[in-house]
């Protein structure tokens, strides 16, 4: 993480430091079907240097409950520049997986970014997510 307010990299200066309070915030994904629920799936804790189950290791986690509930939303909400947005939406299109449960059978995952708004001459206005990328391509283009 950076530690100098005046020299901060791209990834500290949007989701924050030490020394740089975040610019964005992210509500929690819930399913887009309000009417279906998600499942309590159990889990054991195993022990890596004798291959047994451990005592008192027993967990539960949530599940979508199957697989033609596979939509989520979310809002991710913050004060970011055109090419911080830019830059987030390109780095939410290599998400994969949800949670620490990757290898237990829920599938794979693909964000979409359907709206983008940005503060200009004190109104907001929407934008493009494609033609925010664009921009963000044609300049690093430019200075390559």
């Amino acid at each position: 993480m950076c530690h100098d307010p005046a020299n901060l990299c791209p990834a500290c200066a949007l989701f924050g430091a030490p020394v740089q309070q975040s610019r964005v915030e992210f509500t929690p994904l819930t399913l887009a079907d309000k009417q279906a629920e998600t499942t309590t799936r159990i889990g054991v804790g195993v022990s890596r240097q004798l291959n047994t189950v451990e005592q008192g290791r027993l967990f539960f986690y949530e599940a979508a409950p199957s697989a033609h509930y596979k939509t989520f939303t979310g809002v991710v909400r913050g004060w970011a520049t055109g090419t911080e947005l830019a830059h987030l939406i390109a780095a939410m299109r290599l998400i994969t997986h949800f949670g620490g449960q990757k290898a237990r059978g829920l599938g794979r995952a693909q964000v979409q970014v359907q709206q983008v708004w940005l503060q200009q001459n004190g109104a907001w206005n929407a934008h493009d997510p494609q033609t925010l990328l664009q921009h963000l391509k044609e300049a690093s283009h430019e200075t390559l």
